[in-house]
């Protein structure tokens, strides 16, 4: 199992911390501090989006994965796909 603090991209924050202070420390341009660290300026420059929306429906996806550890992706769509539907209807 991948926890998050062994991905890379758990490591993105941290870099981008280190990039403003090598800018900072010795008045260095974005490029040349990226390269130091061995950190692509396009991540560097690029904004994850915010997932706050659906963070309900991740739980929700997350209890029903454990509660049902055998079910695939695909039943488990069609689950929370029954369970919301009748939410989403236009009367």
């Amino acid at each position: 199992m991948v926890t998050p603090g062994t991905t890379s991209q758990a490591h993105t924050p941290l870099k981008k911390q280190m990039v403003a202070l090598l800018r900072d420390s010795f008045t260095v341009s974005e490029r040349r501090a990226c390269r130091v660290l061995g950190f692509s300026r396009t991540t560097h420059r690029r904004n994850s989006p915010k997932r706050e929306k659906d963070q309900q429906l991740v739980e929700r996806l997350r209890v029903l994965a454990r509660e049902r550890p055998r079910f695939g992706y695909r039943r488990i769509h069609l689950m929370l796909g029954r369970e919301v539907a009748p939410q989403d209807s236009v009367e």
